[in-house]
C-alpha cells in the first residue's frame, strides 16, 4: 500500500507536526492515538495490515494524525490552559490538516483516548465528520477537570456535558441523524470505567434521539489492541460498505 510521511508547522499550536498517510484514494479516515501515542502506533500495531486489500482497492485511506495529550489531559497544570491547548488541537485539524485533502466528508476513528477525539470531532462538526467509530472510548471528562472546568473550552470538549444541555431541536440532532456513529468496548480488564462511559452516552443519545451503534463484547475482550484489532477489521468494512 501507499504510505506517505508529513511533518508540517502549525501556526495554531506553533509546533511541528506529524502524520502518516495510508492509502492513495477513497474516504479519508482520520485515526487518533491512544492517550499521549504517536502517528505511527497503528501502523506499529498491524492495524493497516487487516485492512490492507480495502486500501490498496482505493475504497479507503487513513490519515494518522499525532497526539499532544501530554501538554492537555495528561497534564497536571491549570486545567483553563491544558483546555485552551485542547481547543488548538481540535481547530488544528480543522483548518490547518483536513483542508489539505480534496475531500467533502471524513470518517474518524480511536481506541481509548482516541475513541474520546474521534467522538468529540463527530459531534462537534457533523458536516465534516459523518461516520465515527469508537473503540474503549471515555467520552464523560469531568474526572479530568478536576472540579475547575468551567470554562466554554472544557464545556465543547467534553462530549457528555455538551450533548446533555443540547437542546432537542438543535440542528445539529438532524444531521446526527444522517450520520454513522459506531460504538464498541469488551467487558475484560480495564474496561470498567469505559464500559461505564458508554452506556452514559448511550443513554444521552437514546434521549436526544441520536442514532448509533453500540456493541459490548465479552469479559474475554481486554482494553488492549488484541481487542481493538477484532472491533476494527469488523466493523470499519462495515463502514466501508
Amino acid at each position: 500500500m501507499r504510505v506517505d510521511y508529513r511533518k508540517e508547522y502549525s501556526k495554531i499550536l506553533d509546533l511541528e507536526m506529524e502524520y502518516k498517510i495510508y492509502g492513495h484514494a477513497g474516504k479519508p479516515c482520520l485515526v487518533f492515538p491512544c492517550q499521549d501515542g504517536r502517528f505511527f502506533e497503528w501502523e506499529d500495531q498491524g492495524m493497516f495490515l487487516l485492512v490492507q486489500k480495502e486500501i490498496e482497492a482505493g475504497h479507503i485511506q487513513f490519515v494518522c494524525v499525532d497526539s499532544i495529550d501530554s501538554l492537555s489531559w495528561s497534564n497536571c497544570g491549570d486545567v483553563a490552559s491544558r483546555m485552551v491547548v485542547q481547543e488548538k488541537y481540535v481547530q488544528y485539524i480543522m483548518q490547518e490538516l483536513i483542508v489539505k485533502f480534496e475531500s467533502g466528508q471524513w470518517m474518524c476513528a480511536g481506541c481509548s483516548m482516541g475513541g474520546y477525539h474521534a467522538l468529540n470531532m463527530y459531534l462537534r462538526f457533523p458536516d465534516t465528520f459523518d461516520q465515527m467509530l469508537a473503540m474503549s472510548g471515555i467520552y464523560d471528562m469531568e474526572p479530568f477537570f478536576l472540579g475547575q472546568g468551567n470554562d466554554l473550552n472544557c464545556y465543547r470538549n467534553d462530549p457528555y456535558r455538551s450533548i446533555m444541555n443540547m437542546d432537542g431541536n438543535h440542528e445539529y440532532i438532524s444531521k446526527y441523524q444522517q450520520n454513522q456513529a459506531i460504538f464498541v468496548v469488551g467487558q475484560g480488564s480495564w474496561e470498567e470505567h469505559c464500559l461505564s462511559d458508554l452506556k452514559k452516552m448511550m443513554n444521552l443519545f437514546m434521549d436526544k434521539k441520536i442514532p448509533a451503534e453500540y456493541h459490548i463484547f465479552s469479559v474475554n475482550h481486554p482494553h488492549d489492541w488484541s481487542s481493538w484489532k477484532e472491533y476494527f477489521s469488523k466493523y470499519i468494512i462495515e463502514m466501508i460498505g
